[in-house]
């Protein structure tokens, strides 16, 4: 699940957050803030609300993926987790961009 609200294809910041459950974006208009709590007037992330059907889709999609993950080779295992590993570092600025 993608937990960070970044900025719509505008640029811009909207008030919806979204999930990432087996591949697909889920919108939520539903979000909830989380704060430093040494800077209460600090944010350190906004997260979706998901309802319970959805969280269960999630779980069933992560289960289903396990299995033939834990089934491939350490090598493309790693090339993978290597892979996601740029694609983060690459996405860092949007990552931590404050709302």
């Amino acid at each position: 699940m993608n937990y960070l609200r970044g900025p719509n294809s505008n640029g811009r910041r909207d008030d919806s957050s979204s999930c990432l459950i087996n591949g697909k974006q889920n919108s939520t208009a539903k979000h909830y803030t989380r704060e430093n709590p040494t800077h209460p007037e600090e944010t350190v992330c906004i997260a979706p609300v998901n309802t319970k059907e959805e969280a269960i889709q999630a779980i069933e999609a992560a289960y289903e993926a396990f299995q033939s993950w834990k089934e491939s080779k350490l090598e493309d295992r790693i090339k993978r987790m290597r892979r996601a590993i740029d694609k983060i570092k690459e996405k860092l600025p949007e990552i931590c961009q404050k709302p």
